[in-house]
């Protein structure tokens, strides 16, 4: 049983269909992935910044660069004043490497400070005890850690926030 001439022509011209009608569906979605590549879609280069503190706090701006420096504006929505005694900024959450506010902010209920450092040095980020560097355009993922008294009672607190920023070019020494 042999197949005749025509009928494989026949399956020959099908096969053929079949490829040419998935061939051009096949270029179509490349041309649609190619063009949404050249758009950027999927590009991310849009890391939301992330910067949260316990309600008693806000965090207004911050902006952490290449070289380790963090500038931040912190919001105190306290009843009572406070004295911002200490800043530190690091991976992983403790309150080593902590730089000493001199002189101190005082800050009432509603009122914010902009802090990127004291008379004497500049405010960084830290990762395992080194300043933390890292290119433009990476994102920092850490915490920051908020030393303060509460002028009324003399209490001292520590209050400890989350951030998640987008590194940006390096404008601090």
């Amino acid at each position: 049983m042999t197949n005749s001439p025509v009928k494989q022509r026949r399956i020959a011209q099908s096969a053929m269909e079949y490829l040419v009608t998935y061939g051009w569906a096949i270029l179509v979605i490349a041309i649609v992935i190619a063009a949404l590549f050249a758009l950027g879609v999927f590009n991310n280069q849009s890391t939301p910044t992330v910067c949260l503190f316990p309600s008693d706090f806000g965090c207004l701006n911050s902006f952490v660069y290449a070289n380790g420096g963090l500038s931040i504006n912190i919001q105190q929505t306290y009843s009572p004043q406070i004295n911002i005694t200490a800043i530190g900024c690091n991976t992983n959450k403790t309150t080593q490497d902590m730089l000493k506010v001199s002189p101190q902010i005082t800050l009432n209920a509603g009122a914010n400070a902009s802090i990127d450092g004291n008379l004497t040095q500049a405010l960084k980020c830290y990762s395992g005890g080194n300043a933390y560097t890292s290119p433009v355009g990476t994102t920092f993922h850490g915490f920051i850690m908020l030393n303060y008294t509460n002028t009324q009672t003399g209490l001292k607190y520590t209050v400890v926030g989350q951030l998640t920023q987008r590194i940006e070019g390096s404008n601090q020494t």
